[in-house]
C-alpha cells in the first residue's frame, strides 16, 4: 500500500484485521512467552503502510482521521 493509498477507513481496518488474524495471533504465544519484542509484526505493519496512519500526508504519512486510527489499533490489538 502506498502512502496515502489507504483511502477509505474500511481498507485500513480490514488490512489490520487480516494481519492480526493471519500473522500476529500465530506469533503471539512465542513473543509473550519469551518476552520478545514482536519485530516481525512491526515489519508487517511497515510493509502495509500502517505505521504512518497518524503522520500528515505533507510529511509522507497517511494522514488518517482519529476514528480510523482507533479502529485500526483495535484490530491490531486482537492479534
Amino acid at each position: 500500500m502506498e502512502h496515502g493509498g489507504i483511502g477509505e477507513q474500511g481498507t485500513a481496518v480490514r488490512l489490520a484485521a487480516t494481519l492480526s488474524r493471519d500473522q500476529f495471533a500465530k506469533r503471539a504465544e512465542h513473543f509473550d512467552h519469551g518476552a520478545i519484542f514482536p519485530l516481525e509484526n512491526f515489519s508487517d505493519l511497515h510493509k502495509a503502510d500502517l505505521l504512518g496512519l497518524t503522520v500528515p500526508k505533507k510529511y509522507g504519512g497517511v494522514g488518517a482521521d482519529w476514528l480510523t486510527v482507533a479502529l485500526t489499533l483495535l484490530e491490531i490489538g486482537r492479534g
